[in-house]
């Protein structure tokens, strides 16, 4: 994976294009999302992947600009969608929406604010071959 930076807004892109492809496929597991996320990091520009999704419902819960906006490295991108997803697979019985993904992901990042918490939290939910 790559060593960029990548804004919250454009990880909630990531993760709004992985539901898509995973709900094609009808196979919600949080190690499935994962290597999807993992692929779209590496194969989707980042100044492509908000033309895909609704910016409006990421400022609907993400009001100021320094929340969007901020960058986490991209390596991290992984473990939030890790505990994004296994939360929504948890809670919502593997049915939810774009705004659910938003929610969680604003919900998560309140929760574990930065990158070392995030890891600490899903090493142990990311299993990739």
């Amino acid at each position: 994976m790559n060593k960029q930076e990548c804004s919250i807004e454009k990880m909630i892109g990531y993760f709004i294009e992985a539901n898509r492809k995973i709900t094609e496929i009808k196979d919600k597991t949080v190690t499935n999302y994962v290597a999807v996320v993992v692929t779209l990091l590496n194969t989707v520009p980042q100044e492509i992947i908000c033309n895909k999704i609704n910016t409006l419902l990421i400022d609907k819960y993400f009001k100021l600009p320094e929340e969007k906006y901020r960058k986490i490295q991209s390596d991290f991108v992984v473990n939030y969608a890790a505990k994004v997803f296994a939360d929504l697979i948890n809670y919502y019985n593997k049915n939810f929406t774009e705004e659910d993904i938003i929610y969680k992901t604003k919900l998560i990042i309140d929760k574990f604010p930065n990158e070392d918490m995030i890891f600490k939290e899903t090493k142990d939910l990311i299993k990739l071959d």
